[in-house]
């Protein structure tokens, strides 16, 4: 991830009692733009600026996610790996109709 070390510098200076509850803000934040997006009616520029928003909500979950993983020492890496492998399987037999 680009600015990793800034971004643990972060995360180290304000620890994870502090960064959990704005990861906590971080994820509400998101919900309330994937309903906005899904939601989205008026102009085009209303539109765009929800789904911008929504960019902007990924990003923040991103860090705040990439923070707690480094504070708390956990790598998702093999778990996300046999996840995604696990439902690609399912997809292959999964029946269409």
């Amino acid at each position: 991830m680009k600015k990793e070390k800034e971004i643990m510098q972060i995360a180290e200076h304000y620890g994870y009692k502090n960064q959990k509850k704005i990861l906590i803000e971080e994820l509400s934040e998101l919900i309330q733009a994937v309903i906005k997006v899904d939601r989205a009616e008026g102009t085009l520029s209303d539109v765009l600026k929800n789904y911008d928003n929504l960019i902007e909500e990924i990003a923040d979950v991103e860090i705040m996610l990439y923070q707690i993983k480094h504070l708390l020492a956990i790598n998702t890496d093999e778990i996300v790996e046999k996840k995604v492998e696990r439902q690609i399987e399912r997809i292959k037999h999964e029946t269409v109709y």
